[in-house]
């Protein structure tokens, strides 16, 4: 019984680290992430900076509510992460990973950065070498041109 109750406390302690680790990494993003969007979109509105290519709220209030993360002090995640079960443990470090491998998460990432480069380059002259891409031809000039064979042998 020993060895059983042994291997439990280190699956205990195995999923406490990890969940820990998880929170360190991830806390400060998750509380940020949707104000940091919702800011930097509310900027470029301000700007007039077209198109906005916002997310949908539809997917924005699929956004998942975990409340450790909302934690910002670290002996009090170690306290919260103490008073829960193994299976509670488990299933909040579950919401954790579906939370970090998310599309939403990853379109928020990808929108935020997005909107501060155009957010930025705002009012930077464009270059004089800069190229409009649709002012390039369709290539089919060379296609359209005769060639000429000799019949020389």
């Amino acid at each position: 019984m020993g060895v059983h109750f042994k291997k439990h406390e280190s699956r205990y302690c195995r999923m406490f680290e990890r969940t820990l680790n998880l929170w360190e990494k991830y806390n400060e993003e998750y509380r940020t992430i949707l104000k940091d969007y919702e800011r930097l979109l509310a900027k470029k509105r301000e700007l007039n900076i077209k198109p906005l290519n916002k997310i949908k709220e539809s997917s924005l209030r699929e956004f998942p509510i975990i409340n450790f993360l909302y934690i910002d002090d670290e002996s009090k995640a170690e306290e919260y992460l103490l008073n829960l079960t193994e299976r509670r443990l488990c299933e909040l470090m579950g919401d954790i990973d579906l939370y970090v491998d998310s599309k939403l998460r990853r379109d928020l990432l990808a929108k935020i950065f997005d909107y501060r480069y155009e957010i930025r380059n705002r009012f930077i002259p464009k270059s004089q070498y800069a190229m409009n891409p649709d002012a390039c031809g369709r290539g089919r000039k060379a296609s359209n041109s005769t060639i000429l064979y000799s019949d020389d042998k």
